[in-house]
């Protein structure tokens, strides 16, 4: 077969950095905004990409995201190298030179990306380095090449990659070239020496073992493979490995993984000797999966929660800013903002028929009260927000009710790829975000709706995050949407809803 060759590991990934967006908080997230604009650092979170352009909703650069880079340094001094390789037919040759990648290929999309104390996640749409030029022209087709990439602190790395087919008669080799011979234990290879080791694992395809590949040119190369084919009727073949750095001294073995197939999510567990973490990982474009971490005690360091489905802000301020949104839920604790109850200007709205149940999104959702009570209604319900935590309390929540929800991990200034929506609901978001970058939620809202989506927003009547006056409502909406109404309000904060802060309700219809 004529295989043509892509390299993997080598390079970096680049974006902007977004700034975190939240429910109203009326005291701390002022507070937040107005340091960062009066330390000028607004601009520097969310970069310099026009709102709406393609690199405002992902990335097609190779440099930024220097976390991915520097979470693999520390196994440079075991691995050259890990090369995709691919068999297809009068098609192998289309393709140009090889591309280098760091844990993501370079040039490739970026989907998903989340980084915070405990792990890194990536997902990239990589199609670029297995499609021809005509394939990669054509934006209906789905991705032909996607690799979720998760670093697990401190020394354990995930790769989860889900080749498409791309041709009538194709295979696929993965590649890991060391620089010294491993030593073969089963299904795992280990290589280093009297103070360190890295060890490798296939886990999908269950009965792929690596094979030592023909030699090369280059002796001090050592090279080991898997190949696969696509099962008989299936359109993909998706290989899942495993490599932890470890003290090659240290008592005890080396981490356990045990993977299981559930209807095509793959339901996988990694122990070390100081915790578990256990994933869901369906297909790619399905869901972006779930995470739950345990200390070796039980205790849970981070429970059940979504993995990202959009670019979060990331780098050192976009990290603060998440985990200050998030700890508001933390340990049973339930911020002021979340009432319990659904909001009562969208009860009015939906029991006095004037929006019936359809597609319908919820921004900045928290623990999804008004989501929840939309699915209730027959809704078909898709809920984002940026705080991790709010969105596992949001699950158990909706598990509970008997409803169904989509529950998303993003950023309402940078939202992954997805259908318009009928109906749109923001209680307590655009009245934040619009001072951060009001340009990027306007276009964000623009995305996801289309002639005659009607949106529904709630915001404080103040001047300042969080609140907006009537000029800015209409500045900011005036050319894509009409006012079927703005109207006074009465936004319900504290337990149980019991302050009712002046607001304003207003209920816009996209121009046709």
């Amino acid at each position: 077969m004529n295989y043509q060759e892509h390299r993997v590991w080598s390079g970096r990934v680049a974006t902007r950095f977004p700034t975190g967006r939240r429910p109203a908080a009326p005291l701390c997230l002022a507070a937040v905004l107005l340091i960062l604009l009066a330390q000028g650092r607004v601009s520097k979170l969310h970069g310099a990409s026009s709102p709406g352009s393609e690199a405002g909703q992902n990335s097609k650069d190779t440099d930024g995201f220097p976390a991915l880079a520097d979470a693999y340094r520390s196994i440079d001094r075991f691995v050259i190298g890990d090369t995709v390789l691919v068999a297809k037919g009068a098609e192998a040759n289309a393709q140009g030179p090889p591309r280098s990648c760091d844990p993501i290929p370079a040039g490739s999309r970026i989907l998903a990306f989340e980084e915070n104390s405990h792990f890194i996640c990536a997902t990239a749409d990589a199609s670029h380095v297995v499609q021809s030029r005509q394939h990669a022209q054509d934006k209906k087709r789905r991705p032909a090449f996607v690799r979720r990439f998760l670093f697990l602190k401190p020394s354990v790395f995930l790769v989860d990659d889900v080749l498409g087919q791309t041709a009538s008669d194709w295979s696929a080799r993965w590649q890991v070239r060391y620089r010294s011979e491993p030593r073969v234990a089963g299904r795992q290879l280990r290589i280093g020496d009297t103070d360190e080791e890295l060890v490798c694992e296939t886990l999908w395809p269950v009965a792929a073992i690596p094979q030592r590949a023909p030699a090369t040119s280059r002796a001090s190369h050592f090279t080991y493979q898997i190949e696969l084919k696509p099962e008989a009727g299936a359109a993909e073949v998706r290989c899942v490995r495993v490599f932890q750095l470890r003290r090659a001294d240290r008592d005890g073995a080396a981490a356990k993984s045990v993977i299981e197939n559930n209807k095509g999510c793959l339901e996988l567990a990694i122990s070390t000797l100081e915790r578990t973490v256990r994933l869901s990982l369906p297909p790619p474009g399905v869901d972006a999966g779930r995470i739950t971490v345990q200390a070796a005690d039980g205790e849970a360091i981070i429970p059940r929660r979504p993995l990202p489905a959009g670019v979060l802000p990331h780098g050192p301020q976009g990290i603060r800013l998440i985990e200050r949104w998030d700890r508001a839920y933390r340990d049973g604790r339930r911020p002021a903002w979340d009432t319990g109850s659904p909001a009562q200007d969208l009860k009015e709205t939906v029991e006095a028929g004037i929006v019936r149940p359809c597609r319908a999104v919820v921004l900045g959702c928290g623990s999804g009260t008004n989501a929840i009570y939309l699915a209730g209604k027959g809704f078909d319900v898709t809920a984002i927000d940026v705080a991790p935590t709010a969105l596992g309390i949001a699950e158990t929540k909706a598990q509970k009710a008997g409803v169904r929800v989509r529950w998303l991990l993003a950023d309402v200034l940078r939202l992954p790829e997805l259908e318009p929506f009928d109906f749109i609901f923001d209680r307590g978001c655009y009245h934040n975000v619009r001072y951060v970058d009001a340009g990027a939620f306007v276009e964000s809202i623009r995305r996801i709706s289309r002639p005659g989506t009607r949106f529904l927003v709630l915001s404080l009547n103040r001047d300042g995050p969080p609140g907006v006056r009537e000029h800015h409502m209409r500045g900011d909406f005036s050319s894509l949407y009409e006012f079927q109404w703005l109207r006074d309000s009465g936004i319900r904060t504290g337990k149980e809803g019991k302050t009712r802060r002046v607001s304003w309700s207003a209920m816009l219809r996209r121009k046709d």
